[in-house]
């Protein structure tokens, strides 16, 4: 679009420039026709037009390169967003899995040591209502009683922390 206050603007200043030139004051000095010194501001007219023309489109190029810069920038400043958003997300979701990971974990160690307090409890219940304590404190092939087995069995289970959550 062709901001015609700024190209008059350019045409005057191409005028003068060239009216006052050095070229203009020799051809001055010559004896021209009427009808030569027509064609001659013709001409003139026509190189200040056609440069005006000229200049107002490279300003107008300069503004769209201006404005395509700009949007270049918009457009990068938007990504880099996007990225930092989507880093920022991928984050918090391993930080949420980790959580959940630990939480499970103790989870499981709460479960264990609550089995093993029950089996304690059930083992303890047994022994109360056996008619025949000898029976129970006898021993294995191998020397140990009874008890002591599933004491030894029950202490296996475990209630300490196998997994570092840390490296």
């Amino acid at each position: 679009m062709l901001d015609t206050h700024q190209f008059f603007e350019n045409l005057n200043e191409i005028q003068n420039k060239i009216y006052n030139s050095f070229f203009l004051k020799e051809v001055d000095r010559v004896n021209l026709s009427p009808n030569e010194k027509a064609q001659l501001d013709i001409k003139i007219f026509e190189i200040a037009c056609n440069n005006a023309l000229k200049l107002q489109e490279m300003m107008q190029r300069e503004k769209e390169l201006e404005f395509s810069l700009y949007q270049k920038r918009v457009e990068l400043e938007i990504n880099v967003i996007r990225a930092k958003a989507e880093a920022t997300k991928a984050l918090s979701e391993a930080i949420i899995s980790v959580i959940q990971a630990y939480v499970t974990k103790i989870s499981v160690i709460d479960n264990a040591n609550i089995q093993r307090a029950n089996i304690y409890t059930q083992l303890m219940q047994v022994i109360a209502n056996a008619s025949n304590l000898n029976a129970l404190s006898q021993s294995d092939k191998e020397g140990n009683s009874h008890i002591g087995n599933a004491i030894n069995i029950i202490s296996k289970i475990k209630d300490t922390e196998d997994v570092n959550l840390d490296s």
